[in-house]
C-alpha cells in the first residue's frame, strides 16, 4: 500500500499555506500603512508648527 499523500489533502495544504502568505501580506501592508500614516501625522504636526512660528515672527514685524 502506498503512503502517498492524497490530491486534496496537497491542495488543502497548498491553500492553506498561500492563506497564510496572503494573510502576512496584508498583515505586514497594514503595519506599513500605519506607520506611513504616523509620520505623516508627525511630518504634519511639525510643519503646522513651523507655519505657526513663521506667522508670529511676521506678527511682530
Amino acid at each position: 500500500m502506498n503512503h502517498r499523500k492524497p490530491f486534496a489533502w496537497t491542495l488543502e495544504r497548498l491553500a492553506g499555506a498561500s492563506g497564510w502568505v496572503l494573510g502576512r501580506l496584508a498583515w505586514s501592508t497594514e503595519a506599513l500603512a500605519h506607520r506611513m500614516l504616523r509620520w505623516a501625522r508627525v511630518i504634519n504636526n511639525a510643519a503646522w508648527r513651523a507655519d505657526m512660528a513663521a506667522l508670529r515672527l511676521a506678527r511682530r514685524d
